[in-house]
C-alpha cells in the first residue's frame, strides 16, 4: 500500500509514499502514521535514532529527469513539508495537521509542535509531534473520541425517514420498563442494532452527527467506535473499543488499574472465569 524511494544521498534516509497510483486507501494518514510508529520503536530496539516528517496532500508522481538518467520520483509542496519537518523536528515524529485530523487517531497522543521558521511555509501552519503515550499501555489508539464527530451548527437536510426510525427506536429503548437489576433474557430488556450502509461520501458521518445530538437531548450517553482497514483482522476490536469508553479504561495507566475497573461490574461467581 505505499511506495519506497530512496532519497537524501547524504545520509540514510527513504522517502514512503502512501496511496500511490492504482494502491489509495481511505485511511492513508492512518497507515502513514502506524508505520512511523513501528519504524520508531524499532530504531529504539537496536539503539538508533530517527527522524520522520509525514504530511498529507496532492504530488506529482512519475519519471523526472532526461531519458537516460530520469527515475521515478515524487515532488510537491507537501513533500518539500515533510523533508523540513523530518529537519527541523529531529528524533521525533512530525506531522503537518492535514494528517492529523484525517487520522481520526486519539487526540492525546498528538503534542502541538513549538513554531520553527522554515522556508517556504506559513507561519501560522500548527504541526504536531505524534507519541503515543505509553504510560497509559491503552489497549486501542484509534476509536474515534467524541470530539471527532461534533455538531458542524447546521441542520440536517433530508434524512427525514432515517431520522424518524432511530427516533421511534430511540424512544421505545428508553421507555421500556426498568428492571433492578436487570435480569439477562427478560423480556422487558430490549437492545437495538440499527445498521447504516452506504457509498464512501453518502454522509453517514453526519448523520451520525444528528442521531448523536438527539440522543444526547433526551439525556442518553453516547460513545463511539470505528475501525477501518488497518483494524479490520483485529479480532473484536470495535467491541474492546466501545469497552475502553464505557469504563474509561483510557484514563488508566496500567493492566492492573485496568483489571480493578472491570471486576467492579462483574459479579462475583464469575471472576475466576476471565482473564485479566
Amino acid at each position: 500500500s505505499s511506495g519506497i524511494n530512496a532519497e537524501w544521498p547524504l545520509r540514510p534516509g527513504f522517502l514512503i509514499i502512501f496511496g500511490m497510483p492504482g494502491k489509495k486507501h481511505e485511511d492513508e494518514p492512518t497507515r502513514a502514521l502506524k508505520a512511523a510508529d513501528n519504524i520508531m520503536k524499532d530504531f529504539h530496539t537496536k539503539n538508533l535514532e530517527a527522524s520522520i516528517g509525514i504530511t498529507t496532500g496532492r504530488a506529482f508522481c512519475g519519471i523526472i529527469g532526461h531519458p537516460q538518467r530520469h527515475e521515478y520520483g515524487v515532488i510537491g509542496k507537501s513533500v518539500n513539508l515533510a523533508a523540513r519537518l523530518m529537519s527541523n523536528y529531529p528524533k521525533r515524529i512530525a506531522c503537518d495537521d492535514t494528517t492529523r485530523t484525517l487520522s481520526n487517531l486519539d487526540p492525546q497522543d498528538f503534542l502541538k509542535l513549538s513554531y520553527i521558521k522554515m522556508k517556504g511555509v506559513p507561519s501560522n501552519n500548527v504541526h504536531y509531534e505524534y507519541k503515543i503515550d505509553r504510560r497509559k499501555d491503552r489497549l486501542f489508539s484509534t476509536f474515534i473520541p467524541p470530539q471527532q464527530i461534533e455538531d458542524d451548527g447546521g441542520k440536517i437536510i433530508g434524512r427525514v425517514e432515517e431520522m424518524k426510525i432511530f427516533e421511534q427506536e430511540l424512544t421505545r429503548l428508553i421507555e421500556q420498563p426498568k428492571e433492578d437489576p436487570p435480569v439477562s433474557g427478560s423480556d422487558t430488556v430490549k437492545s437495538i442494532v440499527m445498521k447504516i450502509e452506504s457509498a464512501t461520501g453518502m454522509g453517514k458521518t453526519r448523520l451520525l452527527q444528528e442521531m448523536k445530538n438527539v440522543a444526547e437531548k433526551k439525556k442518553v450517553r453516547v460513545i463511539f467506535a470505528a475501525a477501518g482497514a488497518v483494524e479490520h483482522a483485529t479480532p473484536h476490536f470495535a467491541i474492546k473499543a466501545l469497552l475502553v469508553q464505557m469504563f474509561r479504561l483510557m484514563e488508566c495507566c496500567s493492566a492492573t488499574d485496568r483489571a480493578d475497573v472491570i471486576i467492579k461490574f462483574v459479579e462475583e461467581d464469575m471472576i475466576k472465569e476471565i482473564y485479566l
